[in-house]
């Protein structure tokens, strides 16, 4: 496929982005070229390959997520802030650029000696602070070590079983809802990036309702009917975890499909890569009641 033509779409794409961290290649050139054909489909595949692969090699995006969302890099965000097209945004890149200049190398030359002369008459001084912070340390660490054990203990509670609606002492506020709730695994970096497994109450996935049906709300208020949301019927997955400060996150996928063993779907998060709003999640943060980074997939 000819350049120029690759080039219109990645301008079109950059235009359409409102989230840089989120964003799909799919969506914005489906929703323009709208394919019906079976020739069509498969002309929007060849080309969404081609786009991807365009910017993976000219550092403007990469893949965040296993089902098609892609995030800016930083080379990508400046396009977007320039707003200009991509050929125009690269010949100001490489117009005389700064740190090409000679003065620059004396510059780093100079800090660098700076550094070098303030290390050694500091050094003294250093050294007999970092023997004091490990004086310090030695003194806490096992008295430490036993108290994080003491409260991951008793903040993981269930880990290493799953709950589902049979388990609970407490009714669920929605009807009918077919549910469960997965332990945390570290290596689901997709999900969390860090974070502590942590159990979840029937009480807190009833508080969770009202933030997600908000999130829905907004979601809908702006979206065509074709992307529009209505998790009534549909399966759900809960995870959740304590963040750094401490604060309990919630990952809650929904899905429609009936692809699943019960085995399978209430013990193992469910990945596939496309489907629509049949497949879509969100996470919340219940210490603030707050929902974000919600995904729906792309279409097949």
């Amino acid at each position: 496929m000819k350049e120029k033509i690759i080039l219109e779409y990645i301008d079109l794409i950059v235009m359409n982005i409102d989230d840089y961290n989120m964003f799909s290649v799919n969506n914005i050139v489906f929703d323009h070229l709208n394919p019906k054909t079976k020739e069509e489909k498969e002309a929007f595949h060849e080309l969404i390959k081609e786009i991807k692969l365009f910017g993976k090699n000219n550092d403007l995006f990469v893949a965040k997520t296993i089902d098609g969302w892609c995030r800016l890099t930083e080379k990508g965000k400046r396009l977007k802030i320039s707003g200009k097209s991509y050929r125009s945004f690269i010949k100001s890149e490489n117009r005389n650029k700064w740190y090409n200049e000679n003065w620059i190398g004396y510059a780093i030359a100079f800090l660098a000696l700076s550094f070098n002369i303030y290390q050694y008459l500091n050094n003294r001084a250093l050294k007999t602070e970092n023997e004091k912070l490990n004086s310090q340390y030695l003194m806490y660490k096992d008295s430490t070590d036993h108290l994080i054990k003491k409260l991951e203990t008793q903040l993981i509670g269930q880990s290493g079983k799953t709950m589902d609606t049979k388990d609970a002492e407490t009714s669920i506020a929605i009807p009918n809802l077919d549910f469960t709730i997965i332990p945390f695994n570290e290596d689901w970096h997709w999900i969390f990036n860090d974070g502590k497994a942590t159990n979840l109450s029937i009480k807190e996935i009833n508080d969770l309702e009202s933030v997600i049906q908000k999130k829905i709300n907004q979601h809908n208020e702006k979206a065509s009917d074709r992307w529009k949301l209505n998790p009534e019927g549909y399966k759900r997955q809960y995870i959740a975890i304590l963040n750094q400060s401490g604060e309990k996150e919630v990952w809650i996928n929904f899905f429609c499909e009936t692809f699943w063993t019960e085995e399978q779907w209430r013990h193992h998060p469910i990945e596939i890569d496309d489907g629509g709003s049949c497949y879509f999640n969100l996470k919340v943060n219940l210490n603030k009641m707050t929902s974000y980074d919600l995904r729906i997939n792309s279409l097949g």
